[in-house]
């Protein structure tokens, strides 16, 4: 061979293998980015992951902070996947293991080419389950008994093994024999995920020890710097006390009342999952303590974080925009939040192939004072009478509504078919009824106890009745008419 054409064939393979490098090292640096502003993919946090193991860091991984990202571990952030999300990530690996030729390290092609088995292999079971067949025959299942208690050395000579009987010429049962090499391929490549999964999180959990020593060291530091009177009197303050020992609740806050109901079943495997994940990790991410539920700051004006009662779902995120919308609106002095729910009987009238939801809402109650004649007699400004309900502020949020030409609407149910202006109570509190508000699908229908008192109709600014439905948001605001008495 011409020794010019040697030398430029040598050179465009050099350039190729160059260019393929640089195109993994952007894949890479994608899924650094992608897992830094909270919208990764499965491949991302794998990609991620085995970063963490990776000794040949690039000049622009600094861009990334690591501090922000978090290894996940792979066999059972794998198994964890639902199957839509397996089928993305087996088409979204086609880019590395194109690539897997030029990567760096023997470990991180094991890795790749482990992610690829063990998603495939999740697949296929995922397509037998639906299909309502076995999983495998009973030899099968006793193979696979016998991989899963052997190491990874001895996974690889069984393989050696029957390949080398596969191959020998002699007349054996080529199915079986192949089973048998695929389920220890398999066995394999989840032990070496399992196996690279321990070494990642050990060299995080080492890289977040040593940060947290210096940062120890240094308090010491500083504190054998610092007299100890003046460490004295920071541990007595007022402000430290009140933190470690804060005042009992007597009630429950306002911002506290909107939080989300959550049912006890998904709490509890919610919890055992993430225990499972920390056992394994060794620590409590920094996802984790963002999205634990019910973990917020309490206090005045964080209205925009609050939540109604109705669980979270997968078609909130335009029902969270227009409940954050309207959440972000400025409260006025006499607005409480209201969110109690009332219970309404099972309509079979209006089953539906379509699987109902129930309606995000935000709604406030106006509480202000009656100064009838017996409340100015016994009090005074100084001195104000209890407030009562004065009107409500309803605020359904229907986004997905199929039938929107014919909006939601609302009706008025009282108890015991008792008629409107009736009292049914002669204690002179006042009547209740329920207010229910019906939609088409995809929602269910919702209901509120309120006051049942004459509405004040009047469009005046200071009265605001209102019942409208723009953008997906049904409102209904209005207050109870005044009674004025002449002498």
């Amino acid at each position: 061979m011409n020794p010019r054409k040697r030398t430029a064939d040598d050179l465009e393979a050099a350039w190729l293998a160059d260019e393929d490098a640089f195109v993994l090292r952007q894949a890479y640096k994608k899924a650094q980015i992608r897992t830094q502003e909270g919208r990764a993919k499965p491949i991302d946090r794998l990609a991620v992951t085995i970063q963490f193991i990776d000794d040949t860091r690039h000049s622009f991984d600094h861009e990334v902070s690591e501090a922000k990202l978090e290894p996940v571990d792979p066999l059972s952030y794998l198994e964890s996947l639902e199957d839509g999300l397996l089928k993305d990530l087996d088409k979204d690996m086609d880019v590395f293991m194109s690539l897997i030729r030029v990567e760096t390290t023997a470990i991180k092609k094991e890795f790749w080419h482990g992610v690829r088995a063990v998603c495939r292999d999740l697949l296929q079971n995922h397509d037998k389950a639906a299909r309502g067949a076995a999983n495998s025959t009973s030899v099968s299942q006793d193979a696979f008994k016998i991989f899963r208690s052997k190491t990874i050395d001895e996974l690889t000579v069984l393989e050696d093994q029957i390949r080398a009987k596969l191959s020998s010429g002699q007349p054996v049962d080529s199915d079986y024999w192949q089973s048998l090499l695929s389920g220890a391929t398999l066995a394999k490549s989840r032990e070496q995920l399992k196996t690279t999964g321990m070494q990642i999180i050990a060299a995080r959990n080492g890289k977040r020890i040593l940060h947290q020593a210096r940062i120890a060291n240094g308090k010491a530091k500083q504190l054998e710097n610092t007299p100890r009177m003046e460490i004295r009197t920071a541990l007595c303050s007022k402000e430290l006390q009140s933190q470690l020992d804060p005042e009992p609740l007597l009630k429950i806050p306002r911002s506290c009342q909107t939080l989300p109901l959550v049912d006890e079943d998904v709490w509890l495997r919610r919890v055992a999952r993430e225990r499972d994940h920390v056992i394994k990790t060794g620590h409590i991410s920094e996802e984790m303590r963002k999205n634990a539920p019910g973990v917020r700051k309490i206090g005045g004006g964080d209205k925009a974080n609050s939540a109604s009662p109705t669980p979270a779902r997968e078609h909130g995120s335009k029902d969270d925009a227009l409940f954050a919308q309207e959440a972000a609106k400025d409260a006025a002095e006499d607005e409480e939040v209201f969110s109690e729910e009332a219970d309404l009987p099972v309509d079979p009238g209006k089953a539906s192939s379509i699987e109902l939801r129930k309606p995000r809402y935000f709604n406030r109650v106006l509480m202000g004072y009656e100064w009838n004649k017996y409340n100015q007699t016994h009090y005074d400004h100084d001195h104000p009478p209890p407030k009562v309900v004065q009107g409500y502020k309803f605020n359904i949020f229907y986004p997905d509504l199929l039938n929107k030409p014919r909006g939601p609407t609302y009706k008025i149910l009282r108890d015991k078919n008792r008629r409107r202006g009736e009292a049914s109570t002669h204690n002179g509190e006042d009547d209740t009824c329920i207010i229910r508000f019906l939609a088409d699908p995809p929602y269910q229908d919702l209901a509120f106890r309120i006051i049942d008192r004459e509405w004040d109709y009047s469009a005046k600014h200071e009265r605001g009745f209102k019942s409208t439905f723009e953008g997906g948001v049904l409102q209904l605001h209005f207050q109870f008419r005044r009674m004025f008495y002449r002498k």
